[in-house]
């Protein structure tokens, strides 16, 4: 029996997307044929549990510029899909996705499915920098104004969670850190959260509503790791509230924030 389609309801408006698209499809959203963007994918990958309502999408032409911005008005998502599940779904949505019959036979044998109604549809060639590494989509936090491109790739595979982002110049200014949304919705905000550092200190902090980490001590380990803007950093879920800060050697480009 396959699980029942999960929608969700609350807004954390600082997190935006960028969903990577082939022209014809860009140019569909923009004349308000294509109402719904489609996700789906094999494994759990971005979109999939990873946006909610009231978050903004920029929309990306595949190996070309920014062409448009939505802002997601519904979410659903669907997994333990099998071929006939999925053919259910291409009859119910393909009025609103607009893919064609090639679309949805490669797409006969995936496992999860996210379904996107786009609202506030315009043309825009705005949008944060990004290296595309072969993903279609990606999920910004605002560590910094354009925020923090996260890959979803290399990730510890011990960790209940991972999430990969990248240290901005605004961060390490006020000396803040901020969560991905992916994992601030594993952690009780009313028990304490465990944060270990690169230098395998353990401290006990608090996640506060905003999402930030409650310590003020980042201004020392920032000094002792040399962080500078565009450095990377990893976190990972080791158990329910604790987490794992570990410095990476590579850093994006000029255009990181």
């Amino acid at each position: 029996m396959h699980r029942k389609p999960n929608i969700t309801a609350s807004k954390i408006p600082e997190v935006c997307h960028v969903a990577i698209l082939r022209r014809p499809y860009v140019d569909m959203i923009l004349r308000g044929e294509k109402t719904i963007e489609s996700r789906l994918t094999v494994r759990p990958l971005p979109p999939y549990r990873a946006i909610e309502p009231g978050q903004r999408i920029c929309i990306k032409i595949s190996s070309g510029p920014y062409a448009a911005e939505a802002v997601a008005t519904k979410v659903v998502f669907y997994d333990g899909l099998t071929p006939a599940r999925v053919e259910q779904l291409r009859r119910q949505y393909q009025r609103h996705v607009g893919g064609d019959d090639d679309y949805w036979r490669a797409k006969a044998n995936v496992r999860y499915a996210t379904f996107i109604t786009l609202g506030q549809v315009r043309a825009s060639t705005l949008g944060p920098p990004i290296r595309s590494s072969g993903l279609a989509w990606f999920v910004l936090d605002d560590l910094s104004p354009r925020g923090a491109v996260k890959s979803h790739h290399a990730l510890d595979a011990t960790a209940l969670a991972s999430q990969r982002v990248i240290w901005s110049a605004g961060a390490i200014r006020n000396r803040y850190l901020r969560l991905p949304v992916e994992l601030r919705r594993r952690i009780a905000a009313d028990r304490p959260l465990l944060l270990t550092l690169p230098d395998g200190k353990t401290v006990s902090t608090r996640l506060l509503d905003n999402g930030m980490i409650q310590w003020r001590q980042w201004g020392p380990v920032f000094a002792a790791q040399g962080i500078a803007p565009g450095a990377a950093m990893r976190l990972d879920m080791l158990e329910p509230n604790r987490l794992r800060l570990t410095m990476e050697n590579d850093r994006l480009g000029g255009d990181a924030p």
